[in-house]
């Protein structure tokens, strides 16, 4: 295939000057189809490079950061193979193929200390080209709403309370986001999980329809090993009012990076580098400035589990939207409906026939650390250390950048107990390493 030259130079007004974005479409080997590649100051002294997301394009998704950033820095944008003005086909777009172009492209146009900046799709892509594909030049990761990250099963619960909330703060809303919970985790042998799909109906990367395998693909991708090997500093933005990339998403990765921070931006959605591209522009200029040294919450050194020793007991008692922060020595909930345990240090908690959110929070005990009967628990971004971490019964768990740490066991399960584990970690004798998928347990030990 010959070399294919873009025609078009854009003039994108900088500060009162202007600038040429150049784009021209070149043969890559990843795909063997065409890419084409735009650059603006190509003779800055550092390089962003920028990525797109599904049915999105480097010229569109980007065309209010390329002024801002060729200001100071060398711009390299490039359409994914698929979307924009590269060439399309019968391709598996999967984040891996990706990450593995965006290392050919570094490696033909960028010489220099550089960072990646992804939006949705392309914050997976960009995630991954920076734990598995990056050199030592790259200094900066920015992610921007990140699609998938989290399990299938948890993706789709988070949509549906997402949809479900629009009905109001009503009993209607909570029995659809429980019931498609239910349904998602109850269809045995179902294709109801990307994974499963991919598995069985192979024919789907056949399809010629790049967006909707690229997001399969990426629904399905376990990124556990990317997010624990990246460790420059990354920072996250996300739109507060993102109905397709739940917050969660961001939580956990704040969490689980080495060296991250969350900026969540109100009245933005999925898309906020065109919604609110002034404010975007301006985090995205102090993070690539800044050199040296940590600019996130970095997560320490993994620590033996220590009981805490708060007298503090918290009871709950047949109430709903109840919330618990600070130490506690003992959480106890019966008959208790959306309860939050929030930046929060426990010693145990037990709960009867009740519904609770863990986020951010330890619990850490001597003996078993959290009790279930007939339960369900979302916990996000937190740690449940002892010498039982779990014991459930008739319960179901979501799990979300935690880390569960059994001496004997992580997780007990006593009697049928479903569990969803993503971009987890757990250490037991039984079981240690990265967690990311779907279990039903019965009368097991992880």
């Amino acid at each position: 295939m010959l070399r294919l030259w873009l025609s078009v130079l854009l003039l994108l007004p900088l500060g009162g000057t202007a600038a040429e974005l150049a784009g021209e479409c070149i043969d890559e080997p990843v795909f063997n189809g065409s890419v084409c590649v735009y650059q603006a100051n190509p003779r800055a002294a550092s390089s962003v490079l920028l990525v797109h997301g599904v049915n999105g394009s480097a010229r569109f998704d980007w065309e209010r950061q390329i002024p801002a950033l060729a200001k100071g820095y060398h711009v390299v944008a490039v359409d994914l193979p698929g979307f924009g003005a590269s060439s399309k086909g019968r391709k598996a777009y999967t984040p891996d193929n990706y990450a593995q172009l965006l290392g050919f492209i570094a490696e033909r146009y960028i010489d220099r200390p550089h960072a990646v900046v992804g939006h949705s799709m392309g914050a997976v892509v960009a995630l991954r080209y920076a734990a598995r594909y990056a050199g030592p030049d790259l200094g900066r990761v920015v992610l921007i709403d990140a699609a998938g990250i989290l399990h299938g099963v948890a993706i789709s619960k988070a949509l549906a309370g997402s949809y479900a909330s629009r009905f109001g703060d009503n009993a209607f809303s909570a029995f659809i986001a429980r019931l498609t919970g239910k349904l998602l985790e109850g269809l045995e042998g179902m294709p109801v999980s990307p994974d499963d799909l991919l598995a069985k109906h192979p024919n789907l990367w056949m399809r010629n329809d790049p967006a909707a395998t690229a997001a399969l693909a990426v629904a399905a991708a376990d990124m556990s090993y990317d997010i624990a090997t990246v460790g420059v500093p990354t920072l996250i933005l996300w739109g507060e009012d993102d109905h397709v990339a739940p917050l969660r998403t961001g939580q956990v990765l704040e969490a689980r990076l080495a060296d991250a921070r969350l900026v969540v931006l109100p009245r933005a959605g999925h898309a906020p580098m065109r919604e609110q591209a002034a404010q975007v522009n301006a985090l995205l200029n102090e993070h690539l400035a800044h050199t040296g040294g940590r600019s996130g919450r970095a997560r320490g050194a993994q620590e033996a589990p220590t009981p805490h020793t708060a007298e503090r007991v918290g009871h709950c008692r047949n109430q709903r939207d109840v919330t618990f922060s600070g130490h506690y020595r003992r959480i106890e909930l019966r008959h208790c409906d959306r309860v939050t345990i929030r930046d929060a240090h426990v010693g145990a908690i037990d709960a009867f026939e009740s519904r609770l959110n863990i986020i951010d929070s330890e619990i850490a005990s001597d003996g078993t650390a959290v009790t279930l009967e007939g339960s369900e628990v979302v916990a996000t971004a937190s740690r449940i250390a002892g010498d039982v971490a779990i014991d459930a019964a008739r319960s179901r768990l979501d799990l979300a950048g935690v880390e569960l740490v059994g001496h004997t066991a992580a997780v007990v399960a006593r009697t049928t107990t479903n569990i969803v584990f993503s971009v987890s970690t757990l250490a037991s004798p039984h079981h240690s390493g990265y967690r990311h998928g779907f279990h039903e347990l019965s009368n097991d030990r992880l």
